[in-house]
């Protein structure tokens, strides 16, 4: 007997297969992954500064040199040279301060460095978010840290180091330092204080900016408790076997803007020592982080004050007449000796 047929009005099922997932094509995983590293490349990028000087030029001549010599520095990425006012200003991410000057002066001119930050780059909005004005903020977007040896408390070591805002994010570091003990190792820290009247024992603890969503802009003492290091915390400098280093320009801690260390102090301390003397000849010393001028607003040639002409100015003229003395003195007993 036949099975009967089953009735038309009942569907029949289905089963949904689910395709499989399409297979990654490695051309797109190639593009992906050059895509990755871009960003990673940019994000470790150096931060370009501008940085201003006045040269001695006297001719359209002297332009073309100044700007034939600096074309072979490695890092410049843009040179301007404005014979009226002998002034050349030098874009750079990696190129020193020092390689700058050296290479002006090996093409026969006088230089020196007026002005380090683009002005320009900063506008009411920041300044009346800080709580200033626009003339006070462009005044302050650099600092300079100059450590002038015995004459001055900082016992045998000498040198610059500088701090710039580039943006209103990233503050670059860069200097040099002589005068250390070869081979040893130097903490670098940004002060709470700018008192140097005692050396190391009179400028704080390690400066520490509030963090940016903080309402307020006050700073905290560094704990070794702390989660990450104080934004003054600027890592470790090794001296080669001349007892000097070179701090190759970077971008310090996002919370270290060169606007709130003016007025403080920049502390080198040889790593494993008690702290040092009054002097700051034990183990470092410490300078006061001043302001710096920034680009366009350095032009004269002949200071007010004395009328020295910026070409006839040396290290010595800024060298206190009790600091003279000092060294006059210390000259005259080695004589003896």
């Amino acid at each position: 007997r036949a099975p009967p047929r089953a009735s038309s009005s009942r569907r029949p099922t289905t089963r949904r297969v689910r395709a499989p997932p399409p297979r990654r094509d490695a051309s797109a995983s190639a593009t992906e992954s050059t895509a990755a590293e871009s960003t990673t490349a940019a994000e470790e990028a150096p931060v370009a500064r501008s940085l201003e000087f006045m040269v001695e030029m006297a001719c359209g001549k002297c332009v073309a040199k100044v700007e034939h010599a600096l074309a072979h520095v490695p890092g410049i990425d843009a040179v301007a040279a404005t014979l009226s006012t002998n002034s050349v200003r030098v874009v750079t991410a990696t190129a020193s301060t020092d390689a700058i000057v050296a290479a002006i002066e090996r093409a026969g001119f006088n230089c020196r460095l007026i002005g380090q930050g683009d002005v320009g780059a900063f506008g009411e909005e920041l300044a009346r978010r800080l709580g200033t004005n626009l003339r006070t903020l462009r005044q302050s977007l650099a600092a300079v840290a100059e450590f002038k040896g015995s004459a001055y408390g900082h016992g045998s070591i000498a040198g610059v180091v500088r701090f710039v805002a580039a943006d209103e994010r990233n503050t670059l570091i860069e200097g040099g330092l002589r005068g250390l003990t070869p081979f040893a190792t130097y903490a670098m820290t940004v002060r709470a204080y700018g008192d140097t009247t005692r050396g190391l024992e009179t400028v704080g603890e390690v400066y520490d900016a509030a963090d940016d969503g903080d309402d307020d802009d006050s700073e905290r003492p560094s704990s070794e408790n702390d989660a990450q290091p104080a934004a003054g915390d600027l890592g470790t400098l090794v001296a080669d076997a001349n007892g000097e280093v070179t701090i190759v320009s970077r971008v310090v801690d996002a919370r270290l803007k060169a606007w709130d260390i003016i007025g403080r102090s920049l502390a080198v301390v040889e790593q494993g020592g008690g702290g040092g003397g009054e002097d700051g000849t034990s183990t470092g010393a410490a300078a006061v982080l001043a302001r710096s001028a920034g680009v366009g607003e350095n032009l004269k040639r002949v200071c007010d004050c004395d009328g020295t002409v910026i070409w006839e100015s040396s290290p010595d003229d800024f060298t206190p007449v009790v600091a003279k003395k000092k060294l006059v003195t210390t000259v005259v007993e080695k004589k003896s000796a």
